[in-house]
């Protein structure tokens, strides 16, 4: 991972406050390094088959314990870790796992002063994964189902989305789960295709607000087959805490079925919703590259007031060519959206590459797909919505997929999963004050 200066003019001159001691760098399964509320640091291994590795720090980052703690992973090889939180001073896991060919989601909860187990209970589940599942997860592009956790960052309530890509009810297509600080259920409701009207309901995502509701974007789609509706829905829905449905708004996005991603915040300064989107528009051939348009929309907590704009993206295009002599036309997904104390806020891109090449061997021609993320841009907007800083950072790393959209988004609530060297393979943004 490389540290850079954004909005800086010169190197900044970096002071060591306290460092911890020397340890062997964990390099399979997970890891995910959470900052308690009172200064206390762990960082947490998720090895396979149920072992979770713990090293607590003190504010003068002095080991207080290493531990490893075992929970009840069935003999089964863990997945991914959904979400990790610290919640009323314990450490909070979200472990998806594969029980029988049945995906489920087990929360694990760590009491965060010793290191041992509170708890641990599966908290939601899927129907069991067939033979036709898998061949349409494999050869369909039918996503995996799924579990999607958000925290709200003012509060301790939050709330998953169940996202059951097999669901035959197209009404059961996307659950919801809000809970409060004590991990009880506030509120479950599924979020209905508006008027039966959609055969298909794809999950993007969603916002917390404390105790009090929970916010759900989401697109409906339709096939030729299906008939109805072919450019596709975009909902934003409101369930309530204690209520059995959620409040739901069709909002004007044009092709909301080519929608590849969402991110949803919050601007407490603007009483408003930032929804950043984009789509994908007319492929390269020669690369199979394709070319993104990004969108910024913002609307009331009372699903009010929706409006949506395109990103022109002319500062980074004009750094890139200026100062990196870059000829072609930045394409770039957005990756993260972070709202700044006063207001203004800031969006962090990244390019992707794909690239197909097709050559000749003793057993025939062969094709080979490489995958690149490439250059990071950054923007930063006035609360306005009036471009303030840019800056460009040139780079290349060959990964071996593209993740998905809805990785992107929710990537800050995981852990990273350590192989083939990824860990090394990413970037963080780093908002401060002053420099950033």
């Amino acid at each position: 991972m490389v540290a850079i200066g954004l909005y800086v003019s010169s190197f900044a001159q970096f002071k060591v406050l306290s460092t911890s001691g020397i340890f062997d760098e964990p390099e399979a399964g997970a890891a995910k390094i959470i900052k308690a509320q009172n200064g206390t640091t762990y960082l947490l291994h998720f090895e396979k088959h149920g072992k979770i590795s713990i090293r607590s720090y003190n504010t003068d980052k002095k080991l207080a314990y290493n531990k490893t703690v075992e929970y009840e992973a069935g003999g089964k090889k863990v997945g991914n870790v959904s979400a990790v939180y610290e919640i009323n001073g314990q450490i909070v896991c979200f472990i998806y796992r594969l029980d029988n060919k049945t995906p489920t989601l087990l929360r694990v909860i760590i009491n965060g002063s010793n290191g041992s187990i509170v708890s641990q209970e599966t908290i939601a589940r899927f129907d069991k994964l067939n033979m036709g599942s898998g061949y349409a997860m494999a050869f369909g592009n039918v996503p995996p189902p799924d579990f999607f956790i958000r925290k709200d960052e003012n509060s301790n309530s939050y709330a998953i989305a169940l996202f059951n890509t097999f669901a035959e009810n197209r009404n059961e297509r996307i659950e919801l789960l809000h809970f409060n600080d004590q991990h009880q259920v506030i509120s479950r409701s599924f979020y209905d295709s508006p008027n039966d009207g959609y055969k298909y309901m794809e999950f993007l995502d969603l916002y917390v607000d404390g105790d009090k509701a929970v916010y759900v974007v989401a697109k409906g789609m339709n096939t030729k087959r299906s008939g109805g509706d072919q450019n596709g829905g975009l909902f934003v829905g409101k369930l309530n805490a204690g209520a059995a449905s959620f409040d739901m708004t069709k909002v004007t996005y044009n092709s909301a079925k080519d929608i590849e991603s969402v991110i949803l915040r919050f601007n407490p300064v603007t009483q408003q919703f930032l929804m950043l989107s984009n789509k994908s528009v007319d492929a390269k051939k020669k690369k199979f590259n394709k070319r993104y348009v990004v969108f910024m929309a913002t609307f009331d907590k009372s699903l009010a007031n929706f409006s949506n704009q395109q990103l022109r993206l002319t500062e980074l295009d004009r750094i890139a060519k200026s100062q990196f002599k870059k000829r072609e036309e930045m394409s770039a997904v957005p990756q993260s959206l972070y709202i700044n104390p006063d207001g203004s806020y800031t969006i962090v891109l990244e390019e992707i590459l794909v690239i197909v090449t097709t050559y000749t061997s003793k057993t025939g021609v062969r094709t080979r797909i490489d995958y690149y993320l490439n250059d990071v841009g950054v923007m930063k907007y006035d609360k306005e919505g009036n471009v303030i800083a840019a800056n460009y950072i040139p780079k290349s790393q060959k990964v071996m997929s593209i993740p998905s959209p809805l990785f992107y988004s929710f990537r800050n609530e995981m852990a990273y999963t350590l192989s083939w060297g990824t860990q090394y393979k990413s970037f963080q943004y780093i908002g401060a004050p002053q420099n950033s």
